[in-house]
């Protein structure tokens, strides 16, 4: 039990500390959680997947540091291999951005 609540609070404290960049989260990302928040499931799935198709490296597919630790780079590919299914997600592109997310996380992890 104790796990499982200390699992649960790792997308509090990503958005908390601005888990991606050196010095926490920019003004441009703020306002890009804030927007997010009166979005439709429609368009954030739309978000995400432009968002993965457009990273440049693993690190950036997942969102997260480089060398971040194992947990934070297996509960980060769970929240957008949830949302970017792609029997779930119905976005242009799901498909591409879900092998992409896959291919990342089989990166990442072999190097963690």
């Amino acid at each position: 039990k104790a796990q499982s609540n200390l699992l649960s609070g790792f997308a509090g404290a990503r958005k908390r500390t601005g888990v991606g960049t050196a010095d926490g989260a920019s003004e441009a990302a703020r306002a890009a959680v804030e927007a997010a928040e009166e979005l439709t499931p429609e368009e954030l799935d739309r978000l995400a997947v432009r968002r993965v198709m457009g990273a440049a490296s693993d690190w950036a597919v997942l969102d997260l540091p480089p060398n971040a630790a194992a947990k934070w780079i297996k509960q980060s590919y769970r929240e957008l291999a949830k949302r970017l299914h792609p029997d779930k997600c119905k976005a242009p592109g799901a498909k591409d951005a879900f092998q992409k997310l896959a291919k990342a996380y089989q990166n990442v992890s072999a190097n963690a």
